[in-house]
């Protein structure tokens, strides 16, 4: 067990043996941004708070449920909480006809305890106040850009790397020479990628929370300066697959937001941004952009495409079991996984996700709030399809549980009810 280790699960059994279901919650929400912290490690083998908390707290919440009689089902033919149990069935079946389970359970079993925590998420959030997601996102935006200037100070050697810090925030590196590259060795390394294993994985919070923010109308006025501290951190991070999700994400923004002046402010600031880019910072641009399809990290990330795709070739339909190959492209590595069939439901998935965004009469109904996630997991999974390939990465779920609250608190709104989890 890490120090780490031993204080998360201090905290999380302090909120289980108090029965303060609000404090599990915000811990599950939490332990999805210590990328870089694990709190056991067994040789090669570690685990984070992630996988723990959203284990312990779906156990904890599903007997709860089931000694009260609340599980229910939902009448809606393309819910996200039946997409996702297709997937994941399809996942499932697919691993066992390949003879792959055996091989991959653990990860299987770590998916599903992801979604099942969605699921409780839903339940959750008709039992919070009103404004628990906001107040949470923005205490954890806060946070996550306080390490993340405290990490940018240390990896440049302007402070010292004092090693109770990285036990705690970055222990990960302790055991994992392929990560030790950002915060272990004395090195200088100018990127910002604050709690998380590297800048790619980063931008998936903080483009994310920058459209939340900037999404979220009636609280825009009170967080200008948290947006630009968002919108400064994912140009820090010089993260290739960054720029692009925030280049996607923003275009998709322009198109289906409802505020045309702030279409127009978007727009103007990002070509406002790419102009001092380019001629004040041409070097970092032409490092991170225009070269980068030069380079060698391109050139390997191509050929692992490629792979995947000779992969799919082989096996078109049902693909060669979840985590059996993974490319660079999230896109390519569901083909060459989980075939064109798995593919569908993939798409199905995401559909049942954001299909509230392209209806007017829906966006208002489900308000700025629920909007302002969608877009966060459309930036997420911008970063995936560009340079992050795992459909358990800890920003997508994390968000995934940030729309589960949403869902369930709008629900509640609509029934009338009044919250019962202070």
């Amino acid at each position: 067990m890490t120090m780490f280790g031993a204080v998360w699960l201090l905290l999380l059994f302090y909120a289980l043996a108090k029965n303060n279901k609000r404090m599990m919650i915000t811990l599950v929400l939490f332990s999805c941004v210590f990328q870089s912290s694990n709190v056991f490690v067994f040789g090669d083998t570690a685990i984070g708070p992630q996988i723990i908390s959203s284990a312990v707290v779906s156990v904890y919440f599903l007997i709860y449920k089931f000694k009260s009689g609340q599980i229910r089902v939902t009448k809606e033919v393309f819910s996200i909480d039946k997409t996702s149990a297709v997937l994941f069935l399809y996942i499932v079946v697919i691993s066992v006809a390949l003879g792959a389970f055996a091989d991959n359970y653990i990860r299987i079993f770590q998916l599903m305890f992801y979604m099942l925590c969605f699921l409780i998420m839903k339940d959750a959030g008709a039992q919070l106040p009103d404004n628990y997601v906001y107040v949470t996102l923005r205490k954890l935006s806060i946070f996550i850009l306080v390490v993340g200037v405290f990490q940018l100070l240390c990896t440049t050697n302007i402070i010292p790397r004092y090693w109770f810090i990285r036990d705690l925030f970055w222990n990960e590196s302790a055991g994992n020479g392929e990560v030790a590259q950002f915060m272990w060795p004395w090195g200088p390394y100018f990127r910002f990628f604050s709690t998380y294993l590297e800048p790619s994985y980063f931008v998936g919070f903080s483009i994310g929370a920058l459209f939340y923010f900037i999404n979220y109308k009636e609280k825009r006025n009170q967080n200008y300066i948290l947006i630009a501290g968002l919108a400064m951190a994912t140009v820090l991070s010089f993260s290739s697959s960054g720029y692009g999700a925030l280049l996607i994400t923003g275009i998709i923004y322009i198109a289906f937001s409802r505020e045309g002046k702030m279409r127009g402010y978007i727009l103007a600031g990002g070509l406002a941004s790419f102009v001092i880019m380019y001629f004040g910072f041409y070097d970092i641009l032409d490092n991170v952009i225009f070269s980068k399809l030069q380079s060698g990290s391109a050139y390997a990330r191509a050929t692992w495409n490629l792979e995947a795709l000779k992969t799919f070739n082989s096996s078109p339909i049902w693909g060669v079991g979840y985590k059996n190959c993974r490319a660079s492209s999230m896109f390519y590595t569901i083909l060459a996984e989980l075939g064109t069939v798995g593919f569908v439901l993939y798409s199905i998935f995401m559909f049942s996700i954001v299909k509230p965004i392209l209806s007017k009469k829906k966006k208002l109904k489900i308000g700025d709030e629920q909007v302002g996630i969608i877009f966060a997991l459309i930036g997420v999974t911008a970063s995936q399809m560009i340079a992050v390939p795992d459909l358990d990465i800890c920003t997508f779920w994390m968000w995934m549980y940030f729309l589960g609250l949403i869902i369930g608190r709008n629900k509640r709104r609509l029934g009338g009810s009044r919250c019962v989890m202070q």
